[in-house]
């Protein structure tokens, strides 16, 4: 039984994830065909069994499904799909999929009228979308965040988002949805532009129309084209627009809107009985959202009314008013609601600008941080070649001051010339240091021409040097003690202060080293801090400024 368990887990297992494979294999079906067939890719999308589906997957199909579902021209109010993309492609790399995510979002808040929500999302959507090249969905979110300022009535922002979302298509291509952008930029300019302007529109939307060879397109045009006669209130050319296009675009189906503007038409030019006509008989059975039938209760009311026939107008008035009562969309008092709407783009406006504040910190921070990083690395490199001219400085003066060394050590060597013992050591000491320098300076020769290679190997072989600097720092006090009897002890308990480097700094000048030969011998790489020891050296044993320190450890080893 043990044995098995696991062989039904792995069983289990192995079909999960074949069918995972399968699905996705299906998804990458129907998306393609969103755009060409979004019937067809909801239909696909729909047989898939998304609890299925692992995480990744599952985000990728709420993406994908809420995108066919607005495609098939279904509004939909409930965000719980959306939310499952939104949540796993938030703060993700797949910027094309996240853009996607936030606008399908704020689709979802604009059909509930939470205009606030669906603008900070449209925002962010943005953001993200034009790290990619998806222009298509780019222009939609610009469409969108249009029809939200023209619900606040701030007309010039939505013309300048329509033109901006026109750009986009115009670089993938979309003709199809540059007709639609043309048509909605001719509806919001027919309010308060001149008509040239909204007939320039609709000529270039009817040209690009025609070149897609589309009557649904083409008929779309010439009902704008009607809708706009009837703004400027001529009926007759808008009414014979209509018919036009109903004749010569036979295989356009008429839907609620165009017969809705036939009946106002007729009802604009008098002919009521033609009017409420048309409204009963096509309008009427094509009513199928709760605001179409808002519309049509209001509209019969105003046609009965002009009629006279008052009890059928009190009728279908009351049938409007309880409509709105329980949808809860009773009117407001006027002033309050452009009070509102004044608050709420101010509010818009002020999430626009933090936004656009936080972007300019963080595009700050990053400069400075490229600043910070960019001047360390020319720190170190200038500290590097600081460090190769120290070494080549002090080997080029190892190479000068070889023979006054030498030359200092033979004087030392005479006056010690009855201690064999004494001599012997002394000799050791240099002469260990002299070869190192004869060393350094082959080096420094056999390398001229490569910088990089000579502060290597030279850095190199000085910290082997240093490596024995102890046995010569303790051979040098000892000759210096025999050179000058008990020198070092009487300096040690005249000035407690001096430490074990001043007392060595102290032998070596009273052997007759000067500065340059203080520097080689010890292998500092910089000769101001022998200058910088000598001085220390100076103060501590109470020297003047003006005062000669060889002549007083002269004098001071003869007392």
């Amino acid at each position: 039984m043990k044995q098995i368990l696991p062989l039904i887990l792995a069983i289990v297992v192995l079909a999960s994830a074949c069918s995972d494979q399968r699905y996705v294999a299906m998804l990458d079906h129907a998306e393609p065909l969103i755009e060409t067939a979004p019937d067809t890719a909801l239909a696909l999308l729909d047989s898939i069994d998304s609890s299925r589906l692992y995480r990744g997957n599952k985000a990728r199909y709420a993406l994908l499904r809420s995108q066919a579902l607005d495609k098939n021209f279904i509004d939909v109010t409930n965000d719980s799909l959306i939310n499952i993309a939104v949540d796993y492609y938030d703060n993700s790399s797949n910027y094309r999929y996240r853009g996607m995510a936030y606008y399908y979002k704020a689709c979802v808040c604009y059909n509930n009228g939470e205009y606030e929500q669906a603008t900070e999302l449209l925002i962010q959507a943005e953001e993200v979308l034009l790290k990619t090249k998806e222009y298509n969905i780019t222009a939609l979110t610009y469409m969108l965040l249009s029809e939200i300022y023209i619900v606040q009535y701030r007309l010039d922002d939505a013309i300048n988002l329509i033109n901006k979302s026109r750009h986009y298509y115009e670089m993938c291509g979309n003709k199809k949805n540059i007709v639609y952008n043309h048509l909605r930029l001719s509806k919001v300019l027919m309010i308060e532009h001149p008509a040239d302007s909204v007939v320039c529109h609709l000529d270039r939307a009817h040209t690009l129309a025609l070149q897609l060879n589309n009557e649904e397109l083409l008929f779309m045009v010439e009902n704008y084209r009607a809708s706009f006669y009837d703004y400027i209130k001529e009926y007759d050319l808008a009414k014979a627009t209509l018919y036009n296009a109903f004749e010569q675009y036979p295989a356009h189906t008429p839907n609620a809107n165009d017969y809705h503007l036939l009946s106002r038409i007729y009802y604009n030019t008098g002919k009521l009985d033609s009017a409420l006509y048309i409204l009963d008989t096509y309008y009427a059975p094509q009513c199928q959202t709760h605001s179409d039938k808002e519309i049509l209760s209001l509209f019969r009311s105003s046609i009965y009314s002009d009629m006279t026939d008052y009890t059928n107008a009190y009728k279908h008035l009351y049938n409007y008013m309880y409509s709105i009562t329980e949808s809860g969309l009773l009117q407001q008092d006027k002033s309050i609601n452009e009070l509102e709407k004044k608050y709420r783009t101010e509010l818009l406006r002020e999430k626009s600008q933090s936004l656009a504040t936080r972007n300019t910190l963080l595009s700050v921070i990053s400069l400075l941080v490229a600043l910070v990083a960019t001047l360390f690395i020319y720190l170190y490199i200038r500290q590097r070649q600081l460090r190769k001219a120290q070494y080549l400085q002090l080997h080029m003066a190892a190479q000068q001051e070889i023979g006054e060394i030498q030359s200092q050590y033979d004087t030392v060597k005479e006056q010690l010339h009855s201690q064999l013992a004494q001599k012997e050591l002394y000799e050791n000491a240099l002469h260990v240091r002299i070869e190192n320098l004869r060393t350094l300076t082959n080096i420094s020769s056999t390398y001229e021409s490569d910088k990089e290679k000579f502060y290597h190997h030279c850095r190199s072989y000085i910290n082997v040097c240093n490596q024995t600097e102890n046995s010569f720092v303790r051979d040098i006090r000892t000759i210096a003690s025999l050179y000058c009897e008990d020198y070092v002890e009487r300096l040690q308990s005249r000035y407690p202060d001096l430490t074990d480097e001043d007392i060595n700094l102290a032998c070596l000048i009273l052997l007759g080293f000067d500065c340059v030969q203080t520097q080689i011998l010890f292998n500092h790489k910089n000769i101001q801090s022998t200058y910088s020891k000598r001085a220390r050296l100076r103060k501590k044993l109470g020297l003047e400024k003006d005062g000669c320190l060889e002549d007083f450890l002269s004098t001071f080893s003869h007392q």
